[in-house]
């Protein structure tokens, strides 16, 4: 993972990279509300169960004596709308981060093709004497969308996810240290496990997409240049199972 974001922080220009920045804040914040919005929770249930806690929970008579309630039931109310406040703004600040990084990708997509095509097309006429123009077609047209949607949006999505994960683990040693512990080795083994299963897997499927495309492509283009030769020699049915 480490080499893989060292990978990506390579193809980004200075400018790209301020863009995390926000990004990053937009995250964290998001982990903060969500991990306060789980610790509401407990003492809504709580209430809803017992409203006599109220006054046995220093925390509880705290905010029912700040809040200026007359009822158990009043307060119960407004802890509920407390809860569903930061429930819905926990939600909307998740839409809000799906939607940073899926214009970040899709902003990086074309940046990144664009970079591209100028170093090819600013090239010398020798280079594309040397160079299948399908290849180059591949990498401008796939394999940029193949970085993006394989790695770059996962990555994003992992990090947003993870910085989740580290605050609510977070919460849960403050909590109780015990269950925390637990839960992080039993999650940590299973998680080791089934990376170890299935990243060479993955890299196999990688290496095969890859060079499946680049054949794709050079039949396609070495086809589509004959076209009349196809045509006359009617040659259609040889390159289709080629393709």
């Amino acid at each position: 993972m480490i080499e893989t974001i060292k990978k990506i922080l390579k193809l980004l220009n200075s400018k790209e990279k301020q863009r995390l920045i926000p990004l990053t804040l937009a995250t964290v914040i998001t982990a903060v509300i969500e991990v306060i919005g789980i610790g509401s929770l407990g003492p809504f249930v709580a209430v809803v169960v017992d409203p006599s806690v109220i006054f046995s929970n220093s925390f509880l008579s705290t905010a029912y004596e700040m809040g200026g309630f007359q009822t158990e039931r009043g307060f119960l109310i407004g802890l509920g709308i407390l809860v569903f406040v930061i429930t819905l703004l926990a939600s909307a600040f998740k839409v809000l981060v799906l939607y940073m990084v899926f214009k970040f990708a899709g902003d990086l997509r074309h940046n990144i093709g664009l970079r591209l095509f100028r170093k090819y097309i600013f090239q010398t006429y020798p280079y594309f004497l040397n160079h299948n123009t399908s290849e180059l077609s591949k990498n401008l047209l796939s394999e940029v969308d193949q970085v993006v949607d394989s790695v770059l949006k996962p990555v994003l999505e992992s990090l947003a996810k993870g910085v989740m994960v580290v605050a609510t683990f977070s919460f849960l040693i403050i909590t109780d240290p015990l269950v925390a512990l637990g839960a992080f080795v039993i999650l940590g083994v299973l998680y080791v496990a089934i990376y170890g299963m299935v990243r060479p897997k993955l890299i196999s499927n990688g290496a095969e997409l890859r060079e499946s495309n680049r054949i794709r492509y050079k039949i396609a283009g070495e086809t589509f240049a004959a076209i009349k030769d196809v045509k006359i020699l009617g040659k259609e049915d040889a390159f289709s199972s080629e393709y």
